[in-house]
């Protein structure tokens, strides 16, 4: 397979990182009649890559930023595959002619034909796998993945009999998946991701990457005939074989856009991209969940940690990725990649693994031995960079590196000769028709090895110009073929070819678009006509990219939708941060020349701030002001602990993570915190204070003053309500001492103790959440889940935790009845009490320290350590431990079960209950 540098009809319209800074950095509206894009400047251009490697691009015939994959086939030709379904055949000795244009694909978004692949036996078949988005006739949806047969199977003119074999719904247009493979036992495997939109905020929809009952998010390994699932996935049913539970192989991706299999031993890497923090390299296991959204690379995901269904899957086992890159403030998006197998390149890169970033434009390597363990990390700095953006790399048949382009669509070969290497040509033209004057410029030209380099043109007339940039006037109207050939001083060279039309004039765009800036949900409208003196009124076509920038300057194209027509309409999207819609209206006439106008439509921005005394999340990021489009969604999300502080609420009243739509005005919110209170976790609405809370024995239900009542748990149960998930509110938890369970509502079931243990959950960790935690009286061990497990005790004392020292952190503490002492871990023993006390330890002066105390049922009296004693309440009652008013002070506070009256100190007496039920909360101690 040679497919070197040549150019048919048309030159190249771009390459390397030049694409990037021309696509990102555009005025309000720019018109250009050109048929190349201009130049960039040479340090724009620069392409790094070890000595001796040379990038060599390869004419695709597909449109910029359309080609998405390629494979190779027997012979020297190479077919290639458009995001909008159009296929290609490349080769050396014609022009790239279009084989196929796949109807109804669906190419916005992250969406588009994107996954190509050969059946084992296609040279005997020509059959060949493809997976594309498709709109239905409903225009609706669906990844849909298909069996097609070309012929003949050498340089096909054919491409027809499409079986489909799977279609999965789509719910957006962005994470899509998009590889199709065959596995090393033949059975296909297919990667689609979350369908959910990438909101600022953590979506829902991408929870869906947990369940086995649904397609996204997931790797389906099927039968290649059928579809079906097959024996030997995980979750395989034969009587369902079709079922989504049955194909799946492995669960838990966000975007597994690329994945490809080592051909020494058969292992798959699956390339997956990231949100806010973290991209991937995972190696494929059957029945592995990944993770998403629970985790994202090697630690779990702020985002959506507090979620019901994180919490189960953070007791569950996870497979991390075998390699992952920090992404935060950088923009990234991950492109699993390929396995060299040639003997040209240096011995270093022998069997390494290549793969690439699109948005940071770099290809990085790494070695894998055969129990897929890294043996070489990837290269800090990466293996190259500037390279365009590359978004399949696949091995050709002379063992070297292919790669898509996108930015370009140009094929581009990883060539490598030792020595000095040849200049890499680059050339565009102007053309004035009144006067048959072509203007070339070759100045986008570069080598890699830094020469300066000389220019020499053939303007295909027999005459000859020189320099970077050259002008020329024809004799006489008509197509014309035109070399420029760069040479470095050792005399290496290359040249390219472009086709000119002197006479031909630019085609006449014209624009209409408003003078604004747009909200999320905005309606962007616009309108253009096109004329061309030769031929006449010439039909627009329009492409919309969202260009999204954030706080830390970096920005990233994401290819949207096409279409043609006079007008253009579409709604201003909600991508996270600073994001334009860059619109562009373009037109070509019959002999190729192309103008093209482009319209920014800019966010209306507003200024989002977050006053806290601990680092805040805003979007899934560490900030203290971001601006941001008006109407946009916009997550924040507040540590639980700040020090010796809880926190307690927002301005707004939202939960400690909540989503703020941004209004049309700077917006600054504060997270208060206050000191640590025990009885703060009988607030279940978040407001900072206790609230009066029954259990109902009798019939399992829990009644919450002004809030809720709801039957949870069982008559033998014990409630412990606690804030198990760190949102700032009490959740309804109940342990049962006859197994162990633990179950909070709507979040999880988990054993943990057993019969004759106590229930003493608390901040064990100082993460803001309730640990679950028992104390085995038999033993005196304390087991705090996935915290400690000490020995502080014997059989006969009573467990009272609680933060004595105010570092926001329980501390392992009990209570002897038998002496009145207090034995505290870390610290001396202190006599506090008699025989037949309760002990009620909280924080009743509000130092964040949580106070020796204990209520003397005889008496009524409260004997709190540093304070006189006080009666409040009678024999028969209940002591409770709460701040009822919210002032960060425990309250003196009894419900009297002969009458369901709480007796709160200060506040009038008020009924809540009836006897048989149990107050909340209530001291451990108290019946």
């Amino acid at each position: 397979m040679k497919l070197e540098l040549r150019r048919f009809g048309a030159p190249m319209v771009s390459g390397g990182r030049k694409v990037v800074t021309a696509l990102l950095v555009v005025p309000l509206l720019i018109a250009g009649a050109v048929v190349t894009l201009p130049p960039a400047d040479a340090a724009e251009t620069a392409v790094v890559i070890p000595a001796g490697f040379t990038p060599v691009p390869i004419a695709t015939g597909q449109s910029a930023a359309n080609l998405t994959n390629f494979e190779f086939l027997p012979g020297e030709r190479v077919l290639t595959l458009g995001r909008d379904g159009r296929l290609t055949v490349v080769s050396d000795d014609a022009p790239p002619r279009t084989l196929l244009m796949i109807p109804d694909v669906s190419h916005t978004g992250d969406l588009g034909a994107l996954g190509l692949t050969l059946a084992p036996n296609y040279a005997r078949t020509g059959q060949l796998y493809l997976q594309y988005a498709q709109t239905t006739a409903t225009g609706s949806r669906v990844m849909r993945v298909s069996r097609w047969t070309a012929a003949p199977v050498d340089n096909p003119t054919t491409l027809g009999g499409e079986q489909v074999l799977l279609e999965a719904p789509l719910t957006s247009v962005y994470h899509g998946g998009g590889t199709v493979l065959v596995a090393p036992d033949g059975k296909l495997l297919i990667s689609i991701g979350d369908s959910a939109a990438p909101l600022a905020s953590p979506n829902p929809d991408a929870l869906r990457a947990q369940n086995l009952d649904g397609p996204y998010g997931k790797i389906f390994r099927i039968d290649p005939v059928t579809g079906a699932g097959v024996p030997g996935n995980p979750y395989y049913n034969a009587a369902s074989a079709s079922s989504w539970r049955s194909r799946v192989y492995a669960y838990g991706l966000r975007n597994p856009f690329r994945m490809s299999v080592d051909p020494r031993n058969g292992q798959v890497l699956i390339g997956d991209v990231g949100w806010t923090a973290y991209e991937e390299i995972n190696l494929l296991a059957a029945g592995k969940n990944y993770g998403w959204p629970c985790y994202e690379g090697p630690g779990r995901q702020p985002g959506y940690a507090n979620t019901a269904q994180c919490q189960q899957v953070y007791t569950q086992s996870v497979q991390g990725p075998l390699w992952n890159y920090a992404s935060p403030n950088v923009q990234a998006a991950v492109t699993g990649g390929t396995w060299y197998t040639g003997t040209s390149y240096p011995a270093a890169y022998r069997d390494a693994y290549f793969f690439a970033d699109y948005a940071q434009q770099k290809i990085w390597t790494m070695m894998i031995d055969a129990q897929g363990k890294i043996t070489r990390a990837p290269e800090a700095a990466g293996f190259a960079t500037g390279i365009g953006g590359p978004v399949a790399l696949k091995t050709g048949p002379n063992g070297d590196v292919y790669y898509a382009d996108i930015l370009s669509s140009d094929l581009v070969r990883l060539r490598y000769s030792a020595g000095n290497r040849a200049p890499v040509p680059r050339a565009g033209t102007t053309v004035n028709p009144d006067t048959l004057t072509v203007t070339f410029d070759g100045s986008a030209s570069y080598d890699l090895d830094g020469d300066d380099l000389t220019y020499t043109w053939d303007f295909g007339d027999g005459s000859q110009g020189a320099g970077a940039v050259a002008t020329h006037k024809y004799s006489a109207p008509g197509k014309v073929s035109a070399k420029l050939t760069v040479e470095d001083p050792l005399g290496a060279a290359a040249a390219t070819t472009v086709t000119v039309v002197p006479d031909n004039h630019s085609p006449v765009l014209t624009l209409s678009a408003p003078d604004k800036k747009y909200a999320v949900g905005d309606t962007v409208s616009l309108s253009a006509s096109a004329n061309d003196i030769e031929d006449g009124a010439l039909p627009v076509s329009w492409r919309t990219d969202l260009i999204h920038c954030d706080t830390g300057g970096g920005c990233h194209l994401h290819p949207g939708q096409t279409s043609t027509g006079p007008t253009y309409t579409d709604l201003f999207d909600d991508h996270g941060d600073e994001t334009r819609m860059q619109i562009t209206a373009s037109v070509v006439d019959q002999a190729g020349v192309r103008t093209e106008k482009v319209y920014s439509a800019e966010p209306d921005l507003r200024t989002l701030t977050v006053l806290a005394p601990a680092p805040v999340l805003i979007n899934g990021a560490q900030r203290v002001s971001v601006k941001v489009a008006v109407n946009s969604s916009n997550e924040v999300s507040a540590p639980g602990v700040a020090g010796s502080t809880v926190f307690t609420s927002w301005s707004d009243s939202g939960l400690q993570t909540h989503t703020l739509i941004m209004p049309a005005a700077d917006r600054t919110l504060t997270a208060h915190y206050a000191n640590f209170v025990p009885g703060r976790y009988g607030d279940y609405n978040g407001d900072g204070r206790t609230d009066r809370t029954v259990f109902r024995p009798s019939t399992a239900t829990w009644f919450d003053h002004g809030l809720f009542s709801t039957q949870y748990g069982g008559a033998t149960d014990l409630p412990v309500p606690a804030d198990v998930n760190s949102d700032g509110r009490t959740d309804v938890v109940s342990w049962r001492p006859s197994d162990g369970m633990w179950q909070a509502r709507g979040l999880f079931d988990i054993r943990w103790g057993g019969n004759g243990d106590v229930p003493v959950p608390g901040d064990y960790s100082v993460n803001g959440r309730t640990d679950l935690a028992i104390w085995r009286p038999s033993t005196g061990i304390w087991y705090v889940r996935n915290v400690l497990q000490i020995e502080w005790g014997g059989p006969s004392d009573v467990p009272v935790p609680g933060d004595y020292n105010g570092d926001g952190k329980m501390e392992l503490a009990i209570w002897r009845p038998s002496t009145g002492m207090w034995w505290i871990r870390g610290r001396a023993a202190i006599h506090w009490g008699q025989a037949g006390d309760i002990p009620v330890q909280a924080d009743y002066n509000g130092d964040g320290r949580t106070d020796l105390a204990v209520w003397r049922p005889s008496t009524g009296g409260w004997w709190i350590n540093g304070r006189p004693s006080q009666n409040w309440g009678v024999n028969g009652d209940i002591p409770l431990t709460g701040d009822f008013n919210g002032d960060a002070r425990t309250d003196l506070a009894v419900w009297r079960p002969s009458t369901g009256v709480w007796w709160i100190n200060g506040t009038p007496a008020f009924r809540w209950g009836e006897p048989g039920d149990r107050p909340l909360p209530r001291p451990l101690g108290a019946r």
